[in-house]
């Protein structure tokens, strides 16, 4: 058993998501018990589009350890990609509740929570995670997202630079101020916030931000470029001469 589990693990670190399967069943063939082994199995069916069996992999692990709060993190995750959020969240409300430094957990309630307008509730949550982790950029990121939403643009736009002092490599913070930047060239200071008036010298420097930050994600992912084509955040950006230069892409 022990020799097929971790070839297992040798597969699925390789790519080979269906010889990764066959391994675990045969683990699980060996001791139907093997909590793990399902939890890996169910991991690997619902990172391949299987959630229903994945689903069911973990709730057969629940029933042998029914305090293991990475079962119900991951059933959490598979209820998400159900788009079933109220399933999601109760699962992770068991997850903390059996181990309350469970960060990801508070993460992934936060950004459910968040989805279905909660932010305030959202917001609590990304709190948690960061005071549990505050090296973790995700729930800064997330707790920014939350703050534009509810219409506080400077600590969404310190929570999102935070989360790129942290992180500088990633792509949803640069993608997330270029948005932020954009909006408030033209006085829109949140998602809520009604329009204000911008001197030209501070909307020149909300633009130069945006643009900045666009390069940036860009640089980091090219698949960016097709995104922000039609993101309805960017269009204040859309008269200025650099937006057409970033549509072409690099020159060949």
């Amino acid at each position: 058993g022990l020799a097929a589990y971790c070839r297992g693990h040798r597969r699925l670190k390789k790519g080979d998501a269906e010889g990764a399967i066959a391994d675990f069943d045969e683990v699980i063939a060996m001791n139907p018990r093997n909590a793990m082994a399902l939890l890996m199995r169910g991991s690997v069916r619902e990172m391949t589009g299987d959630p229903d069996r994945a689903i069911a992999d973990f709730e057969q692990a629940m029933s042998i350890s029914p305090q293991d709060a990475d079962a119900y993190f991951l059933r959490g995750c598979a209820r998400e990609s159900k788009c079933d959020p109220d399933g999601a969240i109760a699962d992770y409300g068991k997850v903390v509740a059996i181990n309350p430094q469970f960060a990801d957990a508070f993460c992934r309630r936060g950004g459910c929570r968040m989805d279905r307008g909660e932010y305030d509730d959202a917001i609590a949550d990304f709190d948690q995670a960061i005071a549990i982790d505050p090296r973790d950029a995700e729930p800064f990121l997330s707790r920014g997202v939350a703050l534009w939403k509810k219409g506080d643009a400077d600590r969404a736009t310190a929570d999102l630079e935070e989360a790129l002092r942290i992180d500088p490599k990633n792509v949803g913070a640069h993608w997330n101020l270029a948005c932020a930047h954009a909006l408030r060239s033209v006085g829109k200071a949140g998602a809520k916030a009604a329009e204000q008036a911008v001197s030209p010298q501070e909307a020149s420097r909300h633009r130069d931000s945006a643009f900045d930050h666009l390069t940036k994600a860009i640089d980091l992912s090219a698949d960016c470029r097709a995104q922000f084509r039609d993101a309805r955040d960017l269009a204040p950006l859309h008269d200025d001469p650099r937006w057409s230069e970033l549509l072409k892409g690099p020159s060949k």
